[in-house]
This record gives C-alpha cells, structure tokens and sequence, in this order.
C-alpha cells in the first residue's frame, strides 16, 4: 500500500513539474483591456504571453526581447494599425527568438533604406512567424539581420 501511495505521489509530481501556462493579456481602450498601449504589454507580458490588441490606431515604436505572440484580436490587418510614434526609427523590433507578430499594417517607420531599420526589424532572432500584416509606408517593409528559420506569409 505505502508503495503504491508513493508511485502515485510521483507520477502527480511529474505530470505538475514544469507546467507553464501562457497568459493573454488585452491590449486597447475598452473595459476589458490590461494595458492601453502595445509597449506597456509586451513588457509586463511573460516568455509565452499572448498579446491581443483590439481593433485601433495605435502610435508607438515596440521593442520585443522576449518570446511571444503579439496578434490583433480580430485578425484583419486593417483594422489594427501600429504606426511608428518616431518615425526615424523601426515600428517594431524583435531582438528576440520566438516571436510570432500576426494582424497589423504596419507604417511610418524610418524612410532611410540605407539604415537598418522600417517597418519591422528581425534582429538576430531565430524561428520568428510573420504573417498576415501589411507593411507599408517605411524605408524597409521587414528587415532581417541575421535570422535563422524566420517565416513570412
């Protein structure tokens, strides 16, 4: 019996150990948003976070360097647009690996083609998913410096 109760209190053990959960956290303007801003999120936000931003306007310039999902909550580009708040800077810049960016358009990043930076800015991050965003009005649409194994669709 005293085995058994131990086997039992071990495979609970390993089947708890090492459980993460992702957290969502709402970005916009109504009652059910955590944070106004996309910035203030990503930096409150976890490794694995998943970021929703409501249907808006919003002007900031973001740095992610940790892993997470920063989508739009309705899914169409349209509809949520991130437009640089320094427009001699990059909109959005990833410095880390793992990090999924889905439903934006994305504009007003820096217009000088011959500096590294624009719309979004990949760098040196590896396995990186960018889909469903339109990319528009910046010196470079999406600029990779030295990824490994990052998507675009």
């Amino acid at each position: 019996m005293l085995r058994i109760c131990i086997v039992i209190t071990f495979v609970i053990l390993m089947m708890t150990a090492g459980t993460v959960t992702a957290n969502s956290i709402i970005v916009g303007a109504g009652d059910e948003a955590n944070y106004a801003t996309i910035q203030k999120a990503v930096d409150n936000a976890n490794e694995g976070d998943v970021i929703l931003v409501q249907p808006g306007s919003y002007m900031e310039n973001i740095d992610i360097s940790k892993s997470l999902t920063l989508m739009s909550q309705s899914g169409n580009p349209e509809d949520t647009i991130v437009e640089a708040a320094n427009n001699q800077d990059h909109v959005i810049h990833v410095s880390s690996d793992s990090v999924n960016i889905s439903g934006f358009t994305v504009m007003g990043g820096i217009k000088n083609t011959t500096m590294y930076k624009g719309g979004i800015y990949i760098d040196e991050a590896s396995n990186c998913i960018i889909q469903n965003n339109i990319v528009s009005n910046n010196g470079n649409g999406i600029y990779l410096f030295y990824p490994a194994k990052t998507i675009f669709w």
